[in-house]
């Protein structure tokens, strides 16, 4: 990013004050000095490349051709730009780099060797020397005669060493590139010279002795061959190895260009019938794309297919299918976009019955595994490999066991697996040794370069196979939730690791032995888990909903939850994310779990108000409604909290919520039970005062539900607790439907009220004959 944001404003600059000498001098050394630079050389040249900066240093070069410093700053520029870049070495070409480099160097004759004229001749030397590796480049300079005037100038006497090196240098390497090209050229026996040529440069330069300034004339000679004798199975294979060695050499220079991988193709689709020249194109392709150093946009199905029908037609040449696997799995993993499998190529079925006829190859099992993690997660056919698959993976985990490059492979291969359904996870559940192979790599694997994917991959897979509480207390039982544990404690700082570990958690406790929960420290865990990551979303709404799970299995997580600060870390993560509705949904939950336990009340009570800052914020959505409201309902219990709610306006939110869910008898029910609570204040001696459209929102609720017993009990409750103050009396006179509510209570439930409805009743009757003597006397 730096590289590209530098490049372009210097870029700018230069295309701006074009008509400055100084700004085009410092340009030019920043071009180069970017170009020369040993860990951004191979970026630099591709950005400036596709900013057009060849076209601005030539531009300059003509605009002041007798600027001395300038034309050697201009020269070293393009000389930078060329190395091991055909883009820039072409743009050069076809903007008359050459003649503009010749003029430069021959505007300064050779009397004229002061400081600032010698170094622009060496400057040019030095760009001519580097466009010289390539063939096009190599004639062009021979035809401007550049060569000979070199020579003359080289006899002269006064000649300054620095200059006669530089040009030694290149007429050395013109020398050398015009005897090949010779060669290349020659009539009648040009096959033959070219088949010897690429037979001697295959045999006689492994990687090890490529240097770097013949690379890319030795890749230009092999394109050159291969492109001039396409029909020629000799020649495209010793073109392909000579490839392969280029790459091989330069793996992390750019000097592999995606456009190769077209002439590869190319060499495999015409001669497919020939093992030796498709083992040397997919050696050469997959080389090329080990040795980018920038992933391609893509790679169309029709070269997936010319590979495919490869490995399809030599299952049984192990050199053929390894080479060919391996080339299928280096495109895929060089693209950033896959694309589609095409529908009538199963590269499933081939990867299995390739696997199933050569068990013993270590390197064909690499590249497989490969494939299966690159293709199962586009393909929607997978599914129905699934039983075939699992057991290849599983023997990868047992053969790779020292390779966490290859087991994380194979584990993100099977999690894919995992998630292909009902019939999958059964199939994966048919091995016996399946949930003990995962726990095993979470083991092994807790430090290592991959450790964080792999823990990661399994606890997903953990979490996906527990379909139901046996196998949960399975898992458990096998070491699952320890593990689980484990990589939390031990990862606690990635987020990534700890979002997916508290997930499988939150599924896996449900079903684990409490004994086994009990000595794990799985409380201290979580909660540290979520301390650890205060502003991740993700990980307080994962941490929430398995802090919820633990408690609801044992009074004693609930103390323990409580003991290591997690009804705090709950409120705090609800407090930060008011705006998320699941934040709030599951901290709800989750509080009003603790809550239940009576010891804890006062201390979960403290974080009340969260809650009912999470229902103001989302009254409109009603699951998130009943879960606050229920939680009010529990916590309201305790004095102190219920000071809290009430400084905090939770009346109004309940009743707000009553009208608008009338129809739910959940909300209803929980927002009565929770009204009860807070309508009298015993230690004060103090009722809640209500308005006519409270006691509205009351009956309507009754008259909504008439046959739920709880709402009609709760509601009863209330108005017992209304008519306490004499103000409620009079608004409670004034409701001309609450007797019949009454009465309609009585009717359906009387045995449960035990005689609370009836007294209600008689009390609302004698407000009509003595509204003020009889208005504080009631039957309790």
């Amino acid at each position: 990013g730096c590289v590209d944001n530098f490049s372009s404003v210097l870029l700018d600059i230069m295309k701006v004050e074009k008509k400055s000498s100084t700004v085009a001098i410092h340009g030019c050394r920043s071009i180069y000095n970017l170009c020369s630079h040993e860990d951004i050389a191979t970026s630099s040249r591709l950005v400036i490349s596709s900013l057009h900066g060849v076209d601005v240093v030539i531009n300059t070069m003509e605009i002041f051709p007798e600027h001395v410093i300038l034309q050697r700053e201009a020269c070293m520029a393009l000389a930078g730009l060329s190395v091991d870049c055909m883009q820039n070495t072409e743009k050069i070409l076809e903007l008359g780099g050459v003649a503009r480099i010749d003029a430069s160097f021959d505007a300064y004759c050779v009397s004229r060797f002061d400081e600032s004229s010698l170094q622009a001749k060496i400057g040019a030397c030095i760009a001519l020397t580097s466009l010289a590796t390539y063939p096009a480049a190599l004639s062009a300079i021979r035809d401007a005669g550049i060569v000979k005037r070199i020579v003359h100038l080289m006899e002269e006497e006064d000649v300054p060493d620095k200059l006669q090196n530089s040009m030694k240098t290149l007429l050395e390497s013109c020398s050398e590139f015009e005897n090949v090209s010779a060669k290349l050229q020659e009539g009648a026996d040009r096959e033959q010279c070219c088949m010897a040529l690429l037979a001697n440069l295959r045999d006689v330069l492994p990687p090890s002795v490529i240097q770097r300034d013949k690379a890319t004339w030795l890749r230009s000679i092999a394109l050159h061959s291969m492109n001039a004798y396409t029909d020629s199975a000799h020649i495209q294979a010793m073109g392909c190895t000579l490839l392969s060695h280029v790459y091989v050499a330069f793996s992390t220079d750019s000097i592999g260009q995606a456009r190769d991988i077209e002439n590869i193709i190319n060499a495999l689709k015409a001669h497919t019938t020939c093992s030796t020249v498709v083992s040397s194109a997919c050696m050469a392709a997959r080389n090329l794309c080990s040795s980018l150093t920038q992933q391609m946009d893509s790679v169309d199905c029709d070269k997936l297919n010319i590979i495919l029908d490869v490995m399809d037609h030599y299952r049984d040449d192990l050199d053929v299918i390894e080479q060919s696997s391996g080339a299928l799995f280096a495109l895929c993993t060089s693209s950033k976009n896959l694309g589609q499998i095409p529908e009538d190529k199963s590269i499933f079925t081939i990867i299995i019955e390739s696997l199933q006829k050569h068990p013993h190859s270590v390197e064909l099992y690499r590249c497989c595994i490969g494939l299966l993690w690159s293709f199962s997660s586009i393909s929607g056919r997978v599914e129905e490999f699934v039983p075939n698959l699992v057991p290849l993976l599983l023997k990868s985990l047992d053969m790779f066991e020292k390779d966490d490059e290859m087991i994380d492979l194979a584990v993100n291969a099977l999690l894919i697996l995992s998630k292909g359904g009902f019939q999958s996870v059964l199939a994966m559940l048919k091995h016996e040794t399946f949930i003990d192979s995962i726990i095993s790599c979470m083991f092994k694997f807790i430090d290592t370069p991959r450790s964080h994917s792999i823990q990661t991959g399994c606890c997903d897979i953990l979490s996906n196979l527990a379909l139901d509480n046996y196998l949960r207390a399975d898992m458990c039982a096998r070491g699952g939730t320890s593990r689980i544990i484990m990589a939390l404690n031990h990862f606690c700082h990635d987020h990534l690791v700890v979002c997916t570990a508290l997930f499988a958690l939150a599924n896996l406790i449900s079903g684990a032995d409490v004994e086994i929960l009990r000595g794990s420290e799985i409380s201290k865990t979580i909660v540290k888990s979520m301390q650890s990551h205060p502003i991740n979303l993700t990980v307080q709404v994962r941490g929430a909903s398995a802090l919820w799970v633990l408690s609801s299995r044992n009074e004693v997580f609930k103390e323990r939850i409580v003991q290591y600060g997690g009804a705090q870390v709950v409120s705090e993560a609800m407090t930060r994310f008011v705006a998320s509705e699941t934040m709030q949904s599951k901290g709800s939950i989750a509080l009003w779990s603790l809550a239940v336990h009576r010891s804890l009340k006062a201390q979960v009570g403290q974080s009340a108000v969260c809650v009912v800052n999470g229902l103001a914020a989302h009254v409109c959505s009603e699951k998130l409604c009943e879960e606050c409201v229920g939680a009010i309902k529990c916590l309201s219990i305790d004095e102190k909290t219920k000071k809290l709610l009430g400084e905090n306006d939770a009346l109004d939110l309940i009743f707000s919520a009553m009208c608008l869910y009338s129809e739910n008898a959940t909300i209803q029910q929980s927002a009565l039970a929770a009204l009860s609570n807070l309508s009298v204040d015993v230690n004060a001696n103090q009722v809640l005062r209500i308005s006519s459209d409270d006691l509205d929102t009351i009956t309507n609720g009754m008259r909504t539900h008439p046959k739920v017993k709880d709402i009609q009990e709760s509601a009863i409750i209330v108005l017992r607790n209304f008519t306490c103050s004499p103000s409620n009396c009079l608004i409670l006179q004034q409701d001309a439907h609450l007797p019949g509510l009454i009465r309609s209570a009585v009717v359906n439930f009387n045995d449960s009220f035990q005689g609370r409805a009836e007294g209600q009743y008689r009390m609302r009757s004698s407000f009509s004959l003595i509204v003020r003597i009889y208005s504080f006397a009631f039957v309790v």
